[in-house]
């Protein structure tokens, strides 16, 4: 039997009229309802049958709730008059109750209500599956399906934004390449004067911007933005990196630095200096320590090499100069004390005789123009006129002087020796007689950058001092070797320029005193020669233990045209290590 959701006061509305306790109202009220609804209507038959066969059941069954005939007839009436019978109910025929006898009919009965409370329960059944949660078994393919389509999403998510990022990232880009462009073009500074000058590549106009300059020789002035005014001499290697900043490879520059412009900064391989409204010069490259000369005002400069120690940072005032070396060590002096040439006004280039640069010889022997191009430790075989790459022990006899036309600036090579009378220096016949008989034996190469060995210790660097160490470009020569150098050819590429003379320390390397053997008779005892055109200019025997050295400050004419240099020792050359450190060439405009 089914019972409708809403219909439990139906169901009692009907037992009411079938016991006969139902009012005329009650009575319509059930009429009304059976006529609307054809569920309602099924629900009486249902009722009506069991009633019916409760009714010819003995009285236990019924008790005395049993309804009356008239109310019966009344309900009949009022089924029949909406047009409803059990036989449309689809009630079984066989349970009308005018068929059975009492003992069949309860029977009947009974089997036909247990039929209904099973159909009620299997339906209840049906329900309560149908509203449970459905349960589903673990399936391997539909967890993979679930992980495909999740890295599906994943994956879609992840190039979308890959996507954005990539046009975001190619926006960005773009933009600072193009602000690094118009930074990096920027106009930084301007070529305001120049005298006698040659670049290696002149710049294509007077607006100078950011960028490697190289000045070969003869001077030139830069005005920064800020105000700045710098003098370069060449050879001068520099960069321009900002309106109040540059770097100076090699060379000389002086700066004069108005208050507008303090913090103007110069930075080399091994210091940095930065000015406070001043004037300074700053001297760096070529294998030798930075120099800066302030010659007004007050500058202060650290060293590179330590830079993260702050008690390497130091002030400079007027008329002091300071050295930095490669390991970042600081001496203090007097300007006066450094005789460096620095230009200070153009102006001054306008009359003959005034500075204009340095050319380094030790430079020259390593195969470079005096600039800064050689190799450090290449050198010349003084026996063979070869070049060699690194330095050598030979220990064979000379053969003359050998003329070297390949090797630029440097005429020839020889191997000292005065025993057989005037020996010839140059390739132009040139001779000198006043070489002392030696051994004639050449014991090692010509070098740019002194070093030495004493077997069967390793090669180390020679060490040369005046009362300060000396660690500039040098020549190694140990005794007895000779070399020659063209200063017409030098006159041939700088047509603006005289030489104007020739500067050197001489001495023997002090590192001697570390393998000499202590108390014994001075070892290494070398006497430097400086020739010039077969005239002795300079001569000086000296020992390193003690420790001698000597500078060599030798001035030179438009006609001269050979400068030699030179050392010879006794038969006995152990431990002769001749050093000429820093060997320039002084350069005047004409």
């Amino acid at each position: 039997m089914s019972v409708p959701g809403e219909d439990t006061k139906l169901g009692e509305l009907i037992l009411l009229c079938l016991s006969g306790g139902a009012d005329r109202d009650q009575v319509a009220q059930l009429e009304s309802q059976l006529a609307g609804d054809e569920a309602a209507r099924r629900y009486y038959g249902e009722l009506l049958v069991i009633y019916a066969g409760l009714r010819q059941s003995p009285a236990s069954l019924l008790g005395s709730a049993g309804a009356d005939d008239a109310t019966l007839r009344l309900l009949e009436e009022t089924v029949e008059g909406a047009g409803w019978t059990g036989a449309a109910t689809g009630v079984d025929e066989d349970l009308k109750p005018a068929r059975f006898s009492q003992q069949e009919a309860t029977g009947e009965i009974e089997r036909y209500a247990r039929r209904q409370l099973e159909a009620y329960l299997d339906q209840q059944r049906r329900e309560e599956r149908l509203n449970r949660p459905e349960r589903r078994e673990w399936d391997f393919a539909d967890v993979a399906a679930w992980a495909a389509r999740a890295t599906g999403h994943f994956v879609a998510r992840v190039v979308r934004a890959a996507k954005v990022s990539a046009v975001l990232a190619v926006i960005a880009l773009t933009g600072l390449i193009v602000g690094l462009h118009f930074h990096a073009n920027r106009v930084v500074a301007t070529l305001a004067d120049s005298a006698d000058a040659v670049w290696e590549t002149r710049p294509e106009s007077d607006r100078l911007r950011c960028g490697w300059m190289r000045l070969e020789e003869g001077l030139a002035q830069i005005t920064f933005k800020r105000g700045t005014e710098v003098i370069v001499q060449g050879p001068c290697e520099f960069e321009l990196r900002s309106a109040n900043r540059m770097f100076l490879q090699d060379g000389k520059l002086t700066a004069r630095v108005p208050p507008r412009a303090t913090g103007f900064t110069v930075h080399t391989p091994d210091t940095t200096v930065i000015d406070f409204g001043t004037e300074f010069g700053l001297l760096t490259g070529g294998g030798r320590a930075d120099e800066v000369h302030v010659f007004a005002g007050q500058v202060r400069f650290k060293s590179a090499r330590r830079r993260r120690a702050r008690r390497w940072e130091q002030s400079l005032t007027k008329g002091q100069a300071a050295t930095v070396d490669t390991t970042g060590q600081v001496q203090v002096q007097a300007v006066k004390e450094r005789p460096v040439q620095f230009v200070r006004t153009l102006e001054e280039t306008n009359e003959p005789g005034q500075p204009a640069g340095q050319l380094d010889l030790a430079d020259m022997v390593g195969g470079g123009d005096g600039c800064g191009r050689g190799s450090l430790g290449r050198g010349i075989d003084p026996s063979t006129g070869r070049t060699v790459s690194t330095d050598s022990v030979s220990r064979v006899r000379g053969s003359g002087y050998l003329e070297t036309p390949a090797l630029g600036f440097i005429d020839g090579v020889f191997v000292p020796d005065g025993g057989d009378g005037p020996f010839r220096v140059s390739s132009a016949g040139t001779t000198f007689s006043g070489f002392p008989d030696t051994s004639g034996t050449c014991y090692r190469t010509i070098l740019n950058g002194a070093v030495f060995r004493a077997m069967p210790s390793p090669v180390h660097a020679g060490r040369l001092s005046d009362g300060e160490a000396h660690e500039g470009p040098s020549i190694g020569m140990h005794a007895s070797a000779g070399i020659t150098f063209d200063l017409d050819r030098i006159r041939q590429v700088r047509p603006h320029v005289d030489v104007a003379a020739f500067r050197a320390l001489c001495g023997v390397s002090e590192t001697v005193a570390e393998f000499a053997s202590p108390g014994g008779a001075p070892r290494g005892v070398v006497e430097f020669w400086v020739l010039v055109d077969g005239q002795r200019r300079f001569s000086a025997k000296l020992k390193p233990v003690p420790a001698e050295s000597k500078w060599i400050d030798v001035p030179l004419s438009a006609e001269d045209r050979f400068l030699t240099l030179a050392t010879t020792g006794a038969n006995d050359c152990t431990f002769c290590w001749g050093m000429f450190v820093e060997p320039t060439l002084e350069l005047r405009t004409k």
